[in-house]
């Protein structure tokens, strides 16, 4: 398909490595109250199954494809069987975890874990 949009379905703001040019879904109509939902997904299963029918449907109305979408690991699986259904790509970002050990001067160690951009993985219908 031509250029579609770029619909950013996470709790959290893109970062720059993730590329630019999306659209917040908090930003889109009835966008807000969606996200709201996915911040804080029910363990309903009906609720899960309509949650993830409205973000197919509002990406579909949008003419876009849903990035780096919230909710829970049981959300996650309706979701993918969902937009399979209905025809929605969604996108899942792919990062490595880095980490290094700091010596504090007290002698404690502090380990820091950094997560970096890798790319998209794309779920398509």
């Amino acid at each position: 398909m031509g250029n579609m949009k770029k619909i950013w379905a996470s709790a959290h703001t893109p970062l720059p490595e993730q590329g630019e040019g999306f659209s917040l879904l908090s930003t889109l109509e009835g966008g807000k109250e969606l996200q709201q939902r996915l911040n804080n997904t029910s363990a309903e299963v009906s609720e899960l199954e309509a949650l993830a029918s409205d973000l197919c449907s509002l990406a579909i109305k949008e003419g876009g494809e849903v990035y780096q979408p919230g909710g829970s690991p049981a959300f996650q699986a309706v979701l993918s069987r969902k937009a399979k259904d209905m025809g929605v790509t969604l996108y899942y970002a792919h990062s490595v975890r880095e980490s290094k050990e700091e010596t504090l001067p007290d002698g404690s160690v502090k380990k820091v874990a950094v997560f970096r951009h890798q790319g998209w993985i794309k779920i398509q219908p």
